[in-house]
Parts: C-alpha cells; sequence; structure tokens
C-alpha cells in the first residue's frame, strides 16, 4: 500500500456516495422500521442525508448535519416506510465518517 499526504484542506471539498438498494422486507414476516445513521465530523463539516425507495424516482431529504448542529460521533434514525428496498444518499462538505448504517426490524401480522 502507498500512503501519499497531498496539502488540500479537506473542509473545502464537496462530496457524495449513494448506496446500493437495501432489502427492506425479509422472511417470516420480518421488515425494517428504521434506519440508523453513526457518523462523525470534523469543525466546519456538515453534510446531508437522502433517500430512495424503490418506487419512487427522486430522493427525499432526511436532513442535514454540521459541527455547529451535533455532536462530533452522533446516530440519526432515518424513518423508513413498507417498500422492497431503499437507498441512501449522502452529500457534504469537509471531513465527515459515516462509521456504520443499521437497520431495526419489527414482525408483521400473519395476514
Amino acid at each position: 500500500v502507498v500512503s501519499t499526504r497531498v496539502s488540500i484542506d479537506e473542509r473545502i471539498i464537496d462530496w457524495y456516495f449513494e448506496t446500493a438498494p437495501m432489502t427492506l422486507c425479509l422472511p417470516d414476516r420480518q421488515y425494517v422500521t428504521n434506519l440508523h445513521v453513526r457518523y462523525a465530523l470534523k469543525e466546519g463539516a456538515h453534510f446531508r442525508i437522502e433517500i430512495k425507495f424503490q418506487e419512487d424516482i427522486d430522493f427525499t431529504a432526511v436532513g442535514e448535519f454540521s459541527r455547529e448542529t451535533a455532536e462530533t460521533t452522533c446516530m440519526i434514525p432515518v424513518p423508513v416506510r413498507r417498500s422492497d428496498s431503499a437507498s441512501l444518499r449522502f452529500s457534504g462538505t469537509g471531513d465527515v465518517t459515516i462509521i456504520s448504517i443499521g437497520k431495526t426490524f419489527s414482525e408483521g401480522s400473519d395476514r
């Protein structure tokens, strides 16, 4: 592995990424009720989370977060609705680390 240091101020770099579609329905009547995003921000950084469900055409904003409005490391819930799958899009400026994306499951009825 080769490592180099570049003298670019990371606070001014704009970035974004999208997740692959994540399955929200599972066997045995289980489904996802919430996604949880854990992240870390450095000073001057900010980012935005958007979600797109399988049947949607466009992404919908979930929230915007910055070092001034959140703790250095934080976990936020991302509400979901019944759908086969969903994708998340993250965009922002500066040094932001997405630590994890978790799922909360619930069990549906027999109907």
